[in-house]
């Protein structure tokens, strides 16, 4: 995976145009070190053929209603200030235009940025001499990105949180010692919460609870609720002003659970733990522990009593940011060590003020592991128990989401239960429905093809990519009119009939799986069945509406997917590079046209909502099959850009 962002190389020049508008440059050095009076804000734009510029333009003065803010829930940290938009400015002629993509420095003149991120969103209109710009620190890329490595044994949470960092190109910081090993199944996670499952793992054993953020550019892990020194919140009284403007104490039982009981694995609920203090409180309120396995009767969790939290407005201090614990003194509470679970700093016109709001119970945003599961050495192709089950635990394993895997699954196990009959019906193939087994169907082959081949680019086992030339050499052999390039509906074993009507569906199946086994085995034989079975399904009278040069209507219920289906494998053949130009140009015609035609025709704007009329749009409702369907040409016309 390449990296999203890269941090530039060399040292970071910083331009200062506060000197009555005389540029001032001075070297920094790696470190970023620099002392200033006041809050400074930097911009890091970009040179005239697009790489990232070293230099880094103060730009203070042009800035105002400055924002820093995080939480815990939220882990990338936040900052939005104002800037003035007038090009017409002597000092805003100093300086590029801010874009998305732009590095953000802010500093206080102490040895790290108060904050360092990239431009996310800018937002301006034509009233207005100012645009409002938010940015995100780096945290924001490894919440944003998937990771290549995704389960790991045996290894220390310090070696996960490297190796994601590595690879999507955020530069790794201090991280607490542990040498606790611990398991890491990532499947399905982002690069954040990869990580926090290795530290919610290491959690476990030592008692420790971690919080990621960013130092500067740097990704560093604390121990969370370590006690700020040297800062606190307090009332002092004249002439040593304290820094406390506003305190509020808040106390909630509406989720309270008085009386904790278990579920165990018959389903039976069992009491587990009471607090007579608080039934004698609040009443007699259960909360059950419904876990899938056996619980066992001394498994009590804390009794919950509701939850009680502490909100501030105080003057500001930079130090104080979610993750660490300061110590508080005030009218409603005597001296006591409290955790910052969310911070927002405001600063303008010199004036800097914050509100936090802190815990009285130190807590983690905990990521839970999912098992990794191991394949059986049973004589079964993928482990034990039914075919279904398998095929099903084995996506799971390596890596398929839930709704992923009953997608390459498809009709082949939620109708037909994986039967294949080599000889019995047909001469193979598989059957569209258990109780019909004489019904082999393009929409349960074109699907298995496609799964074998998946399950080969995963394991390389021999065995599934054998399957996957099997079945699809069925398909081929007996559905699939080499002449026009329809696929046809189903083959009747009983007595060879051919249901000899078209689906987008099976057209898409069939052109996906064709263009996977290309992939595999360069036979050029598939990419042309490919070809010709998308050319027949964008071309023929009885599949498009031809007024309008888009996939016709193909009902509701199940039909509502088939299109949808049919341009995710579709978009994919356009972008295989060894398509011939003649035939690619012709497929990013209709593929264009038909994700223009919906936008413009066939999506009520109100909600968003398509129907399966890809010209009309959705009149109050519509049913899930057609909603997949518009959304997906458009997220594969979003991500194809062409």
């Amino acid at each position: 995976m390449s990296p999203m962002y890269t941090k530039p190389s060399g040292r970071p020049v910083r331009i200062d145009l506060s000197n009555s508008g005389n540029s001032a440059v001075e070297d920094v050095g790696s470190a970023g070190k620099r002392q200033t009076s006041g809050l400074r804000i930097y911009q890091r734009g970009r040179n005239a053929d697009g790489s990232r510029s070293n230099a880094m333009t103060d730009i203070t003065m042009l800035c105002g209603g400055i924002t820093l803010e995080g939480a815990v829930t939220a882990a990338s940290r936040k900052l939005t200030f104002e800037v003035l938009r007038d090009q017409q400015d002597y000092y805003l002629s100093q300086i590029a235009t801010i874009r998305r993509g732009d590095a953000i420095a802010l500093d206080d003149g102490s040895n790290e940025y108060v904050f360092y991120g990239v431009v996310w969103r800018v937002e301006e209109d034509d009233s207005s001499m100012r645009k409002t710009v938010t940015c995100y620190d780096n945290m924001k890329f490894l919440m944003a990105s998937d990771v290549i490595t995704n389960v790991w044994t045996g290894v220390t949470a310090i070696e996960v949180t490297q190796t994601v960092c590595e690879e999507l190109g955020v530069t790794c910081g201090e991280l607490p010692e542990t040498s606790v090993k611990v398991n890491v199944n990532a499947r399905d996670k982002n690069g954040y919460e990869a990580i926090m499952i290795a530290w919610t793992e290491t959690k476990k054993s030592t008692g420790k609870v971690y919080y990621p953020r960013m130092v500067g550019h740097r990704f560093t892990v604390i121990e969370k609720g370590t006690k700020l020194t040297n800062h606190s919140l307090k009332y002092q009284p004249e002439p040593l002003p304290g820094n406390l403007i506003r305190v509020q104490i808040e106390e909630d039982s509406e989720e309270a659970v008085t009386s904790l009981w278990n579920r165990n694995g018959a389903g039976t609920a069992t009491e587990s733990a009471t607090d007579d203090a608080l039934v004698n409180l609040l009443g007699y309120i259960v909360g059950v522990n419904d876990v899938a396995q056996t619980t066992k009767d001394d498994d009590v969790k804390e009794i919950n009593d509701g939850s009680k939290t502490c909100r501030v407005e105080a003057i500001g201090d930079w130090a104080m940011q979610t993750g660490w614990s300061v110590s508080i003194d005030s009218a409603l509470k005597t001296e006591a060590q409290l955790y910052i679970e969310s911070d927002v700093h405001y600063y303008e016109n010199g004036i800097h003020t914050m509100e936090l709001e802190l815990s009285y119970e130190n807590s983690m945003d905990e990521i839970e592991n999912q098992e990794i599961e191991q394949q059986s050495d049973s004589s079964g192709i993928f482990g034990t128990g039914s075919v279904e089950e398998q095929v099903w635990n084995f996506l799971r394993a390596n890596g398929f989401s839930a709704a992923a895997a009953a997608g390459i699954m498809g009709n082949m196990f939620a109708e037909s239960g994986f039967i294949v009959d080599v000889e019995e019906y047909g001469g193979g193939g598989i059957a569209w429905k258990s109780d019909q087994r004489w019904s082999k169907n393009a929409c349960s082959n074109g699907p298995a093809a496609l799964l074998a081949m998946r399950l080969y680019s995963v394991t390389q086992d021999e065995v599934y990519k054998n399957w996957g030339i099997k079945i699809y050499a069925w398909l081929r052999e007996n559905l699939f009119n080499k002449a026009t390039g329809a696929v046809y509906d189903n083959l009747n074993g009983e007595t060879g009939e051919i249901g000899s009507f078209s689906l987008s569906y099976n057209q898409g199946t069939f052109l996906g799986a064709a263009h996977e086994l290309y992939k595999v085995t360069g036979e050029a034989n598939y990419l042309k069945d490919a070809r010709k079975a998308a050319y027949f399904c964008i071309s023929d009278a009885g599949m498009i509406d031809s007024g309008n040069n888009v996939l016709r209507d193909e009902g509701s219920g199940d039909g509502g997917f088939f299109k949808g289906i049919f341009m995710r494998y579709f978009v994919k053949l356009i972008m295989e590079p060894d398509l011939d130009e003649l035939y690619r140009k012709k497929f990013e015609t209709f593929f264009n046209n038909n994700a223009e035609v919906l936008w413009r025709k066939g999506v009520n704007k109100l909600d968003i909502l398509f129907s399966t009329n890809w010209t009309t749009p959705a009149s109050g409702s519509t049913q899930l099959g057609a909603q997949t369907s518009g959304c997906a040409l458009i997220e594969a016309r979003f991500l194809w850009g062409k």
